[in-house]
């Protein structure tokens, strides 16, 4: 439920020829993190159905994100959190009455999520160093 202005709307029709190359790409990444993370603290999306995502995102899941997002971050690699809540908690249903403990399994999730770095323009080097960086975690780290 977009409600895009007129010119928002001929800037995002002119690009969607370009959408196929920038799927690729992201594709593309997300084939390289599924084949090169092997870390065993760092939980891996499915990636069965790689052709039939999109991708925009690639969230892995550890018990230790905090600590994970502070070893990335110091080896320069940016990583966001986009869901730091669940949804049952936030705002928009606060008049269904969910209490933190009713969907246990969404509050886990949303204390374990991290999104890697995703852009269809990723250079080979810049994957595997980020790669390297979540393969090299130990969970040891201070944070």
């Amino acid at each position: 439920n977009s409600r895009l202005d007129q010119l928002q709307a001929a800037v995002r029709r002119a690009k969607l020829h370009d959408h196929d190359p920038w799927h690729e790409g992201r594709r593309k990444v997300a084939e390289f993190y599924l084949a090169s993370i092997r870390n065993p603290l760092v939980i891996l999306p499915d990636g069965s159905d790689l052709r039939e995502q999109a991708w925009h995102l690639f969230v892995v899941r550890t018990p230790k994100r905090h600590a994970l997002r502070d070893h990335l971050t110091q080896h320069g690699i940016s990583t966001q959190i986009h869901y730091p809540r669940p949804p049952h908690l936030q705002g928009a249903y606060a008049q269904d009455g969910w209490q933190a403990g009713d969907l246990p399994i969404a509050e886990q999730l949303s204390g374990e999520v991290l999104s890697l770095p995703m852009d269809p323009l990723m250079t080979r080097e810049q994957m595997q160093w980020c790669a390297k960086q979540v393969n090299a975690f130990s969970g040891q780290e201070l944070s």
